[in-house]
């Protein structure tokens, strides 16, 4: 089975989860008892990643209001294969146009955001993730084609030789202590999404990645799972 040059949306609302099921050697008589046809095992062609958010401990303020998060350098253009009794395939994976490299996970609209807090595990970015069967919410999981993720090239000055292949960006408000209601708007981090847990720095068919930022007092982190 091949999707030849298959595109994934930059806007995970329109998103979709491409998957596929590998032949089967079971037989079928279309008029006997098993007329209902022949189960079969789908499998996800794409990867799939959450996005946690977390203070350091219980003891650190909540001062950071997520407002945008988006991911850069990833590609939404592949060709898929799909063999029997095989690995699937992603290969010549590209952009399909300009600018089609940013894909917009979430966007808090003005005047409002999500506040991080302590949670025990972290929270999953509202609006970003799988909801529970049977509700009305709209299904947001962020669903890119697998692909490279290997970090950027940095020579021994300190200069980026080689850009990062893929990188989580984060706007923020941050509430400071000077007078009341006083935020420094518009703050921006942007993380590395490599990490030892991902096998070869590139996301894989059918698996799920969870990162987890960490706001602490005086570093945002971030951990892949």
């Amino acid at each position: 089975f091949t999707a030849t040059d298959y595109i994934q949306s930059n806007n995970i609302a329109d998103a979709k989860d491409l998957m596929w099921f590998d032949v089967t050697n079971e037989s079928y008589d279309q008029n006997g008892a098993d007329d209902k046809g022949v189960p079969v095992e789908f499998q996800h062609a794409l990867s799939w990643l959450t996005f946690k958010f977390n203070l350091k401990d219980n003891n650190t303020d909540s001062r950071w209001i997520i407002t945008d998060v988006t991911l850069k350098g990833i590609e939404d253009k592949a060709i898929f294969t799909a063999v029997k009794d095989d690995t699937p395939e992603w290969s010549t994976a590209a952009k399909s146009a300009e600018g089609m490299d940013v894909v917009n996970v979430y966007n808090a609209g003005e005047g409002t955001g999500y506040t991080v807090a302590y949670v025990d595990g972290g929270t999953v970015l509202p609006g970003t993730d799988v909801v529970a069967e049977g509700t009305n919410a709209r299904n947001n999981a962020v669903l890119v084609i697998p692909q490279s993720c290997a970090p950027a090239v940095v020579d021994a000055d300190g200069n980026v030789t080689t850009a990062a292949d893929a990188e989580l960006v984060i706007t923020y408000n941050l509430k400071t202590y000077i007078g009341e209601n006083n935020y420094l708007n518009g703050q921006t981090v942007t993380l590395p999404l490599n990490g030892s847990p991902i096998n070869g720095n590139k996301w894989e068919p059918g698996k799920h990645y969870i990162y987890t930022i960490t706001f602490g007092a005086n570093e945002i982190l971030i951990a892949p799972t």
